[in-house]
């Protein structure tokens, strides 16, 4: 018979106990506490991917900030615009999409992206 990961991750630390610990609990209710915490580490890996594509398109950003090329709208000609216009844009809308994620709103962001910024600095 299967048991839940939550489970086995439970006796692998604790030993024995572990295998007692779903008193009260039906299968059904561990296997939807494992896909919940399964589905909550991919969340914040996704998270994490999506904000080294931001740190990438960034980068882009300063560095082709003054590369000139045609705006287009409605299919025609417009205002001029730079490369790194169009990539910080792409970088907002995906900051937009990461905050819109559950567990995940503009607080818990900022200090993430910040921790990332200060771990960057000190491996420089």
């Amino acid at each position: 018979m299967s048991t839940p990961r939550s489970e086995d991750w439970l006796t692998r630390r604790i030993g024995p106990a572990g295998e007692r610990l779903h008193t009260g609990r039906s299968r059904n209710d561990q296997i939807a506490c494992d896909l919940r915490l399964y589905l909550k580490d991919r969340l914040l890996l996704l998270q994490d991917e999506a904000l080294d594509l931001v740190d990438s398109l960034l980068s882009f950003a300063q560095k082709h900030q003054n590369d000139l090329w045609p705006g287009y709208t409605h299919q025609r000609r417009a205002m001029p615009s730079s490369a790194g216009l169009w990539a910080s844009a792409f970088a907002e809308g995906i900051l937009d999409t990461v905050e819109a994620l559950p567990h995940s709103g503009p607080r818990s962001i900022a200090l993430r992206w910040a921790a990332r910024q200060v771990t960057a600095s000190r491996s420089r």
